[in-house]
């Protein structure tokens, strides 16, 4: 079975949507997607586990062995970071997140291959949790993107309930 075995044609829009990758052919559907990108809050829930076990074991979260010369400072280094994802987070969620998506994804990419580069859990299942957590990122990027291009050039947002009592 390939990939394009998935594949459906909007004939409305002209353009494939892949079941990994979904056609944004207005603003509510952009909307939708932006969403419903839960890479994001999957990211700052890792980075609560790291501050929590940075705090328990007084060692890097990276790889549970080395150990944190200063947990304090560490700690406030991780909460700095939360904080950004959490923010970085809301704004994809809103559909603004366009510009901040993109550090998003850069932030995660560097934890990702720090963890991996330093000895941290290289376990398969664990490169493909990587993936997908990025390209949701990716997907929350694309629909802020669209949003934004789309408000731009004029369109406005029609919702289903706004159709239907206009034809009541």
């Amino acid at each position: 079975m390939s990939y394009r075995d998935n594949e459906t044609f909007d004939s409305t829009a002209g353009r494939r949507s892949l079941w990994y990758w979904p056609a944004l052919n207005n603003l509510d559907e952009s909307y939708t997607v932006a969403r419903k990108s839960w890479g994001g809050w999957v990211f700052a829930g890792m980075i609560v586990l790291g501050a929590v076990a940075t705090l328990l074991t007084g060692k890097s979260p990276t790889d549970l062995k080395t150990p944190e010369s200063n947990v304090a400072g560490a700690v406030v280094a991780i909460g700095i970071e939360l904080l950004f994802v959490l923010i970085a987070s809301y704004r994809i969620r809103i559909g603004r997140g366009w510009i901040i998506s993109w550090f998003l994804f850069a932030i995660f990419i560097l934890e990702a291959l720090n963890k991996m580069l330093r000895g941290g859990p290289f376990v398969i299942g664990w490169i493909f949790f990587y993936i997908a957590i990025g390209s949701s990122i990716l997907a929350g990027a694309r629909a802020c993107w669209n949003i934004r291009s789309r408000l731009k050039a004029g369109q406005t947002r029609v919702s289903e309930e706004t159709l239907q009592t206009a034809f009541e």
